[in-house]
């Protein structure tokens, strides 16, 4: 009965913390608008979208996933500010910026993004 002595590679891979693909449903028959999340605290999360679709106060409901965890959160958010943002420095490229809040997020998906935000170091 011998060990099997031999030595075992670990390989770490990175994961990319942002951006977080998300999912938005401006309606129940509508596909859903696809954007990206640049920052997501317990409060809510900014997202850049190619076209502005929506209105200050306006309410949806969200889907993304969080990095590290596999953890899906699916809550209703409103829409609190939109901004132009241009992805170059020629300001040829446009896209905007929108901040959603969650109107009542659930325990769970809070302390999934509490986690995820240590895991990250975005919050110590």
């Amino acid at each position: 009965m011998g060990k099997n002595n031999a030595k075992e590679t670990l390989v770490v891979s990175k994961i990319k913390a942002y951006p977080i693909p998300v999912k938005v449903w401006l309606s129940e028959t509508m596909l859903p608008v696809l954007g990206d999340i640049l920052r997501v605290t317990k409060v809510g999360f900014q997202m850049e979208v190619p076209d502005v679709l929506f209105k200050i106060g306006d309410q949806y409901n969200v889907e993304f996933t969080l990095p590290y965890f596999n953890k899906t959160i699916t809550e209703k958010i409103k829409i609190i500010k939109t901004m132009d943002r241009y992805k170059d420095a020629k300001a040829t490229m446009k896209g905007y910026l929108v901040e959603m809040h969650f109107l009542s997020i659930n325990k769970e998906h809070e302390r999934a993004i509490s986690d995820f935000e240590r895991a990250i170091r975005q919050k110590l």
